[in-house]
């Protein structure tokens, strides 16, 4: 199945999020925190851009997602 302009317009929006940690391989316990995202669709649909928040960890990300059209990937 290929890729097409679009195919993350789902994304797009105000989200908030709940993350489980695990917080060692050998251990059963999970770490769990909120955090929020918020995300744009750019280049008329092939791509978008992710700013992630977690205020509780003091932390904040970007991601970026770019689809080839000329691959489908």
């Amino acid at each position: 199945m290929k890729g097409k302009a679009g195919d993350f317009d789902f994304l797009a929006g105000e989200w908030t999020i709940k993350h489980r940690w695990k917080s060692a391989p050998d251990d059963d316990a999970w770490l769990m925190f909120e955090g929020e995202a918020t995300c744009w669709t750019i280049l008329g649909g092939v791509g978008s851009v992710e700013e992630l928040r977690i205020p509780v960890r003091n932390f904040s990300g970007m991601g970026l997602r770019l689809l080839n059209i000329e691959q489908g990937i």
